[in-house]
């Protein structure tokens, strides 16, 4: 009689640890389902303080995953030159910004472009922004990524890629005015 107590308490304890790991496990799966939610809906939104092509442009999170040609610490990143007039400029962005497949133009203005990029793999999307500072005589760029803490410097290269094929697409073509 007495073993058969025993091993009825142990079926209880048994089965009470089943239940834990089970609702342990429904549990992290309902958590890990809240955050993959939270981190789309994140990534869908734009942030407030960006596409406003009539102010400045915004500070950069602390996060190490932004660039800013207004930033004052790591986050600096040179501002493009002027090629030309600033329509002129703001046409070069936009040819050079219309070839890349990652990108969407959301806002162009005389004065002020405002593009998406994504992520090939995990879509994650990173806000550039270009803003023409005519006192200053150059470009004034800002590009953040949406979620996330580090980026592994993928705004700081996208903008030197940027900033480069800017600058050649500005220059005159060797080959205009040669006879072949």
């Amino acid at each position: 009689m007495h073993s058969r107590r025993k091993k009825r308490v142990e079926k209880e304890e048994q089965l009470k640890e089943e239940c834990f790991v089970k609702r342990w496990i429904a549990g992290t799966l309902i958590a890990a389902g809240g955050t993959a939610a939270y981190a789309v809906v994140k990534n869908q939104q734009m942030p407030a303080d960006v596409g406003r092509p009539g102010g400045p442009l915004a500070p950069v999170p602390s996060t190490p995953n932004a660039v800013s040609s207004l930033a004052d610490d790591d986050h600096y990143i040179e501002p493009f030159p002027m090629q030309g007039d600033e329509q002129e400029s703001i046409r070069t962005l936009r040819r050079v910004l219309r070839r890349m497949p990652e990108c969407r133009l959301m806002t162009v203005t005389d004065w002020y472009i405002h593009a998406v990029f994504h992520s090939k793999t995990m879509r994650y999307k990173d806000d550039v922004e270009f803003l023409i500072n005519k006192d200053a005589g150059h470009i004034d760029v800002r590009s953040a990524a949406r979620m996330g803490y580090s980026d592994m410097g993928v705004n700081r290269k996208r903008i030197d890629r940027l900033r480069g094929e800017y600058i050649a697409e500005s220059l005159p073509d060797p080959s205009a005015g040669r006879d072949i």
